[in-house]
């Protein structure tokens, strides 16, 4: 699924109408979300928002190093970001391990 679009549309196949949606800022200082079916199963997608364009984070350029050093989860545990250890190495689900990076604060830099 690469895009917003495409996301909807797999959605009403399955007669999802109903959408969860959490915003962030994020380390580049844009608005970015995820969006999931509301009380379905499917699909959770991350998305990146500048101005009227809305790009998949998966898309965006590489993190700068020091954004290696934390975890980037929401506080609800849903990790978007593209470089992240447990979506890699399919976790939790294949172990049951918490992500490997340290929770940080945003203020905390």
């Amino acid at each position: 699924m690469n895009t917003l679009e495409d996301y909807f549309k797999e959605a009403l196949t399955h007669d999802v109408i109903d959408h969860s949606l959490r915003a962030h800022v994020n380390g580049d200082g844009k608005p970015q979300f995820y969006i999931h079916p509301a009380g379905a199963d499917g699909s959770t997608v991350d998305f990146v928002v500048d101005g009227n364009t809305v790009t998949p984070a998966a898309m965006q350029k590489a993190p700068p190093e020091q954004n290696n050093k934390c975890c980037h989860a929401a506080r609800d545990g849903e990790c978007g970001w593209e470089h992240c250890p447990q979506l890699r190495d399919g976790e939790p689900a294949k172990s049951g391990r918490t992500c490997p990076l340290p929770w940080q604060e945003k203020d905390e830099e």
